[in-house]
Protein backbone atom coordinates (compact mmCIF):
# COMPACT_ATOMS: atom_id res chain seq x y z
CA UNK A 1 0.00 0.00 0.00
CA UNK A 2 1.55 3.09 -1.44
CA UNK A 3 2.06 5.83 1.34
CA UNK A 4 3.26 9.22 -0.06
CA UNK A 5 2.00 8.78 -3.31
CA UNK A 6 -1.65 11.04 -3.16
CA UNK A 7 1.09 13.47 -1.86
CA UNK A 8 3.15 13.52 -4.44
CA UNK A 9 0.14 13.46 -6.93
CA UNK A 10 -1.85 16.85 -5.18
CA UNK A 11 1.23 18.81 -4.85
CA UNK A 12 3.77 17.80 -7.65
CA UNK A 13 1.55 17.07 -11.11
CA UNK A 14 2.75 18.63 -14.33
CA UNK A 15 0.08 19.88 -16.45
CA UNK A 16 1.68 21.49 -18.88
CA UNK A 17 -0.91 24.21 -21.49
CA UNK A 18 0.51 23.30 -24.60
CA UNK A 19 -2.48 24.50 -26.75
CA UNK A 20 -4.80 23.21 -29.06
CA UNK A 21 -4.04 20.28 -31.60
CA UNK A 22 -4.25 23.52 -34.31
CA UNK A 23 -1.60 25.60 -32.42
CA UNK A 24 1.00 22.51 -31.89
CA UNK A 25 0.61 22.06 -36.18
CA UNK A 26 1.26 25.58 -36.19
CA UNK A 27 4.54 25.97 -34.45
CA UNK A 28 7.68 24.01 -34.51
CA UNK A 29 8.57 24.60 -31.00
CA UNK A 30 5.07 23.13 -29.71
CA UNK A 31 5.97 20.04 -31.42
CA UNK A 32 9.35 19.87 -29.84
CA UNK A 33 7.67 20.62 -26.33
CA UNK A 34 4.91 18.00 -27.25
CA UNK A 35 7.53 15.16 -28.24
CA UNK A 36 9.39 16.36 -24.94
CA UNK A 37 6.60 15.70 -22.79
CA UNK A 38 5.49 12.48 -24.22
CA UNK A 39 9.18 11.19 -23.09
CA UNK A 40 8.43 12.92 -19.61
CA UNK A 41 5.37 10.87 -19.21
CA UNK A 42 7.39 7.94 -20.66
CA UNK A 43 9.76 7.83 -18.10
CA UNK A 44 6.81 8.43 -15.61
CA UNK A 45 5.16 5.06 -16.36
CA UNK A 46 8.49 3.44 -16.28
CA UNK A 47 9.17 4.70 -12.80
CA UNK A 48 5.54 3.57 -11.35
CA UNK A 49 5.88 0.25 -13.12
CA UNK A 50 9.30 0.05 -10.88
CA UNK A 51 7.50 1.15 -8.08
CA UNK A 52 4.69 -1.14 -7.93
CA UNK A 53 6.94 -4.28 -8.55
CA UNK A 54 9.06 -3.00 -5.02
CA UNK A 55 5.82 -2.33 -3.84
CA UNK A 56 4.53 -5.71 -4.30
CA UNK A 57 7.66 -7.37 -3.65
CA UNK A 58 7.22 -5.79 0.05
CA UNK A 59 3.81 -7.31 -0.09
CA UNK A 60 4.61 -10.63 -0.67
CA UNK A 61 7.58 -10.38 1.95
CA UNK A 62 5.07 -9.17 5.07
CA UNK A 63 2.96 -11.68 4.22
CA UNK A 64 6.00 -14.21 4.42
CA UNK A 65 6.64 -12.35 7.70
CA UNK A 66 2.99 -12.62 9.10
CA UNK A 67 2.65 -16.45 9.29
CA UNK A 68 5.31 -15.76 12.18
CA UNK A 69 5.51 -12.26 13.53
CA UNK A 70 2.92 -10.13 14.82
CA UNK A 71 1.96 -7.58 12.08
CA UNK A 72 2.71 -4.59 14.85
CA UNK A 73 6.91 -6.05 14.52
CA UNK A 74 6.77 -6.05 10.72
CA UNK A 75 5.32 -2.30 10.61
CA UNK A 76 8.11 -1.63 13.34
CA UNK A 77 10.92 -2.61 11.32
CA UNK A 78 9.27 -1.29 7.85
CA UNK A 79 9.43 2.50 9.64
CA UNK A 80 12.56 1.83 11.09
CA UNK A 81 14.76 0.49 7.57
CA UNK A 82 12.31 2.94 5.48
CA UNK A 83 14.05 5.98 7.41
CA UNK A 84 17.17 5.33 4.98
CA UNK A 85 14.66 5.86 1.90
CA UNK A 86 13.87 8.94 3.41
CA UNK A 87 16.68 10.31 4.10
CA UNK A 88 17.56 9.70 0.02
CA UNK A 89 14.51 11.97 -1.04
CA UNK A 90 15.41 14.62 1.64
CA UNK A 91 18.96 15.08 -0.51
CA UNK A 92 17.16 14.47 -4.05
CA UNK A 93 14.71 17.05 -3.09
CA UNK A 94 17.26 19.23 -1.21
CA UNK A 95 16.43 21.90 2.02
CA UNK A 96 17.87 20.25 4.36
CA UNK A 97 15.95 19.00 7.49
CA UNK A 98 13.90 22.48 7.66
CA UNK A 99 11.80 20.54 5.07
CA UNK A 100 10.71 17.86 8.14
CA UNK A 101 9.00 20.98 9.82
CA UNK A 102 5.18 20.73 9.24
CA UNK A 103 2.70 23.54 9.16
CA UNK A 104 0.11 21.25 10.23
CA UNK A 105 1.47 18.77 12.82
CA UNK A 106 -1.69 17.90 14.38
CA UNK A 107 -3.01 16.76 10.96
CA UNK A 108 0.33 15.17 10.31
CA UNK A 109 -0.73 13.30 13.48
CA UNK A 110 -3.88 11.96 11.81
CA UNK A 111 -2.53 11.26 8.97
CA UNK A 112 -0.14 8.69 10.03
CA UNK A 113 -2.39 6.92 12.53
CA UNK A 114 -4.84 6.09 10.00
CA UNK A 115 -1.94 5.39 7.99
CA UNK A 116 -0.95 3.29 10.46
CA UNK A 117 -3.71 1.57 11.45
CA UNK A 118 -4.39 0.69 7.89
CA UNK A 119 -0.95 -1.04 7.47
CA UNK A 120 -1.85 -3.19 10.98
CA UNK A 121 -5.21 -4.03 9.33
CA UNK A 122 -3.41 -4.66 5.91
CA UNK A 123 -0.76 -7.13 7.37
CA UNK A 124 -3.15 -8.92 10.00
CA UNK A 125 -4.89 -10.28 6.81
CA UNK A 126 -1.65 -11.08 4.97
CA UNK A 127 -1.88 -13.71 7.11
CA UNK A 128 -5.27 -15.18 6.37
CA UNK A 129 -6.23 -14.29 2.50
CA UNK A 130 -4.68 -14.72 -0.49
CA UNK A 131 -2.12 -12.31 -1.53
CA UNK A 132 -3.92 -11.17 -4.29
CA UNK A 133 -7.36 -10.69 -2.85
CA UNK A 134 -5.66 -8.74 0.32
CA UNK A 135 -3.96 -6.18 -2.77
CA UNK A 136 -7.79 -6.03 -4.08
CA UNK A 137 -9.06 -5.00 -0.94
CA UNK A 138 -6.69 -2.28 -0.49
CA UNK A 139 -7.09 -0.96 -3.67
CA UNK A 140 -10.80 0.12 -3.12
CA UNK A 141 -9.30 3.07 -1.26
CA UNK A 142 -11.07 5.24 -3.98
CA UNK A 143 -14.26 4.08 -3.21
CA UNK A 144 -14.46 4.90 0.49
CA UNK A 145 -12.46 8.07 -0.66
CA UNK A 146 -15.59 9.15 -2.57
CA UNK A 147 -17.55 8.52 0.65
CA UNK A 148 -15.60 10.10 3.43
CA UNK A 149 -15.14 13.28 0.98
CA UNK A 150 -19.13 13.77 1.27
CA UNK A 151 -18.61 14.16 5.11
CA UNK A 152 -15.23 15.22 6.05
CA UNK A 153 -14.55 17.59 3.09
CA UNK A 154 -18.32 18.68 2.16
CA UNK A 155 -17.30 17.81 -1.63
CA UNK A 156 -20.85 17.16 -3.69
CA UNK A 157 -20.73 13.56 -5.15
CA UNK A 158 -22.67 13.08 -8.20
CA UNK A 159 -25.03 10.31 -9.86
CA UNK A 160 -21.86 9.14 -11.62
CA UNK A 161 -19.39 8.78 -8.98
CA UNK A 162 -22.10 6.82 -6.56
CA UNK A 163 -23.08 4.36 -9.38
CA UNK A 164 -18.90 3.71 -9.41
CA UNK A 165 -18.95 3.53 -5.57
CA UNK A 166 -22.10 0.70 -5.91
CA UNK A 167 -20.47 -0.98 -8.02
CA UNK A 168 -16.74 -1.03 -6.51
CA UNK A 169 -18.86 -2.23 -3.26
CA UNK A 170 -20.27 -4.93 -5.67
CA UNK A 171 -16.16 -6.26 -6.62
CA UNK A 172 -15.17 -6.16 -2.73
CA UNK A 173 -17.97 -8.63 -2.16
CA UNK A 174 -16.74 -10.66 -5.13
CA UNK A 175 -13.34 -10.29 -3.92
CA UNK A 176 -14.22 -11.01 0.10
CA UNK A 177 -16.71 -13.72 -0.70
CA UNK A 178 -15.84 -15.35 -3.58
CA UNK A 179 -18.09 -18.56 -3.92
CA UNK A 180 -18.83 -19.38 0.15
CA UNK A 181 -21.16 -18.13 2.40
CA UNK A 182 -19.14 -16.25 4.91
CA UNK A 183 -17.16 -13.71 4.55
CA UNK A 184 -13.90 -14.50 5.76
CA UNK A 185 -12.80 -12.12 8.96
CA UNK A 186 -9.77 -10.96 7.78
CA UNK A 187 -11.46 -9.61 4.79
CA UNK A 188 -13.55 -7.37 7.43
CA UNK A 189 -10.27 -6.45 8.63
CA UNK A 190 -8.83 -5.79 5.19
CA UNK A 191 -12.01 -3.70 4.64
CA UNK A 192 -11.58 -1.48 7.68
CA UNK A 193 -8.01 -1.14 6.64
CA UNK A 194 -8.66 0.15 3.40
CA UNK A 195 -11.20 2.59 4.96
CA UNK A 196 -8.36 3.59 7.63
CA UNK A 197 -6.48 3.85 4.24
CA UNK A 198 -8.65 6.28 2.49
CA UNK A 199 -8.74 9.09 5.74
CA UNK A 200 -5.30 9.09 5.15
CA UNK A 201 -5.34 9.93 1.55
CA UNK A 202 -8.15 13.02 2.56
CA UNK A 203 -5.48 13.98 5.15
CA UNK A 204 -3.05 13.71 2.50
CA UNK A 205 -5.32 16.05 0.22
CA UNK A 206 -5.44 18.21 2.62
CA UNK A 207 -1.46 18.28 3.50
CA UNK A 208 -0.92 18.99 -0.21
CA UNK A 209 -0.76 22.77 0.05
CA UNK A 210 1.28 23.42 3.27
CA UNK A 211 3.91 20.51 3.84
CA UNK A 212 5.98 19.40 1.18
CA UNK A 213 5.46 15.60 0.42
CA UNK A 214 9.34 14.61 2.41
CA UNK A 215 7.66 16.10 5.25
CA UNK A 216 4.58 13.63 5.06
CA UNK A 217 6.30 10.75 4.41
CA UNK A 218 9.25 11.39 7.51
CA UNK A 219 6.28 11.61 10.13
CA UNK A 220 4.37 8.81 8.53
CA UNK A 221 8.11 6.54 9.08
CA UNK A 222 8.38 7.96 12.27
CA UNK A 223 5.25 7.59 13.82
CA UNK A 224 5.62 3.90 12.50
CA UNK A 225 9.07 3.29 14.45
CA UNK A 226 7.48 5.46 17.63
CA UNK A 227 4.58 3.80 18.26
CA UNK A 228 4.89 0.18 16.95
CA UNK A 229 8.05 0.19 19.12
CA UNK A 230 6.08 1.40 21.73
CA UNK A 231 4.24 -2.07 22.27
CA UNK A 232 7.11 -4.17 20.65
CA UNK A 233 8.19 -5.53 23.76
CA UNK A 234 5.15 -7.17 24.63
CA UNK A 235 4.93 -9.08 21.00
CA UNK A 236 8.71 -9.39 20.24
CA UNK A 237 9.66 -12.45 18.46
CA UNK A 238 13.30 -12.81 17.87
CA UNK A 239 14.13 -13.76 14.11
CA UNK A 240 16.81 -15.76 12.69
CA UNK A 241 19.65 -14.02 10.13
CA UNK A 242 17.11 -14.86 7.17
CA UNK A 243 14.09 -13.39 8.78
CA UNK A 244 16.23 -10.26 9.83
CA UNK A 245 17.37 -9.34 6.30
CA UNK A 246 13.95 -9.77 4.72
CA UNK A 247 12.77 -7.08 7.37
CA UNK A 248 15.63 -4.84 6.60
CA UNK A 249 14.42 -5.43 2.62
CA UNK A 250 10.76 -4.59 3.99
CA UNK A 251 11.57 -1.19 5.00
CA UNK A 252 13.78 -0.84 1.90
CA UNK A 253 11.49 -2.18 -0.79
CA UNK A 254 8.32 0.61 0.45
CA UNK A 255 11.01 3.24 0.87
CA UNK A 256 12.35 3.02 -2.22
CA UNK A 257 9.03 2.22 -4.06
CA UNK A 258 7.64 5.37 -2.41
CA UNK A 259 10.90 7.38 -3.67
CA UNK A 260 9.56 6.00 -7.01
CA UNK A 261 6.16 6.64 -6.95
CA UNK A 262 6.94 10.25 -5.33
CA UNK A 263 8.79 11.14 -9.03
CA UNK A 264 6.79 9.00 -11.16
CA UNK A 265 3.87 11.44 -10.36
CA UNK A 266 6.26 14.59 -10.97
CA UNK A 267 6.69 13.64 -14.33
CA UNK A 268 3.36 12.36 -15.75
CA UNK A 269 -0.32 13.54 -14.41
CA UNK A 270 -2.18 10.84 -12.23
CA UNK A 271 -4.85 10.33 -14.74
CA UNK A 272 -2.47 8.74 -17.26
CA UNK A 273 -0.54 6.65 -14.47
CA UNK A 274 -3.67 5.07 -12.67
CA UNK A 275 -3.78 2.50 -15.19
CA UNK A 276 -0.51 1.08 -14.28
CA UNK A 277 -1.32 1.51 -10.76
CA UNK A 278 -3.47 -0.74 -10.57
CA UNK A 279 -1.06 -3.67 -12.05
CA UNK A 280 -0.05 -4.12 -8.84
CA UNK A 281 -3.05 -6.65 -8.32
CA UNK A 282 -1.78 -8.09 -11.20
CA UNK A 283 1.46 -8.94 -9.65
CA UNK A 284 -0.30 -9.67 -6.38
CA UNK A 285 -2.24 -12.27 -7.65
CA UNK A 286 1.18 -13.63 -9.64
CA UNK A 287 3.52 -13.70 -6.53
CA UNK A 288 0.67 -15.54 -4.26
CA UNK A 289 0.26 -18.54 -6.73
CA UNK A 290 4.32 -18.80 -7.42
CA UNK A 291 5.43 -18.76 -3.68
CA UNK A 292 1.51 -19.88 -2.24
CA UNK A 293 0.18 -21.21 -4.72
CA UNK A 294 -2.68 -19.65 -4.57
CA UNK A 295 -5.39 -19.97 -7.42
CA UNK A 296 -7.77 -16.94 -7.65
CA UNK A 297 -11.34 -18.35 -8.02
CA UNK A 298 -13.53 -16.61 -10.96
CA UNK A 299 -15.15 -14.60 -7.93
CA UNK A 300 -12.05 -12.88 -7.42
CA UNK A 301 -11.28 -12.71 -10.74
CA UNK A 302 -14.46 -10.56 -11.43
CA UNK A 303 -14.05 -9.00 -8.27
CA UNK A 304 -10.70 -7.41 -8.90
CA UNK A 305 -11.65 -6.16 -12.16
CA UNK A 306 -14.45 -4.54 -10.98
CA UNK A 307 -12.94 -2.69 -8.27
CA UNK A 308 -10.26 -1.58 -10.62
CA UNK A 309 -12.88 -0.02 -12.94
CA UNK A 310 -14.77 1.61 -10.44
CA UNK A 311 -11.52 3.33 -9.20
CA UNK A 312 -10.87 4.23 -12.49
CA UNK A 313 -14.11 5.98 -13.35
CA UNK A 314 -14.28 7.48 -9.75
CA UNK A 315 -10.70 8.90 -11.14
CA UNK A 316 -11.73 10.31 -14.22
CA UNK A 317 -14.77 11.62 -12.71
CA UNK A 318 -13.11 13.52 -10.61
CA UNK A 319 -11.02 14.50 -13.01
CA UNK A 320 -13.92 15.87 -15.08
CA UNK A 321 -15.54 17.28 -11.95
CA UNK A 322 -12.57 19.57 -11.28
CA UNK A 323 -11.86 20.51 -15.19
Amino acid sequence: MPEAGDGAKATALRNPAFGTAGDLAAKPEGRAEAQAETGTTGRGIVLLLAAVVFFSLFSASAKWLSETYHPLQIVFFRGFFGLLPVALVLAWDGGGAVRLISTRPGLQAVRGLTALGANICVVFSFRYLPLGEAISIAYAAPIFVTILSVFLLSERVGLHRWGAVAVGFLGILLVAQPGVGVVHPAALVAIFGTVLYAASIIATRQLAGSDPVVCTMAWSTGLYVVLSGLVLPFVWVTPDWQDMALFCALGLLSGTGMFLFVQAYRLAEASTLAPFDYSSMAWAVLLGFLIWGDVPGLGTVSGIAVIAASGLYIMYRERRRRA
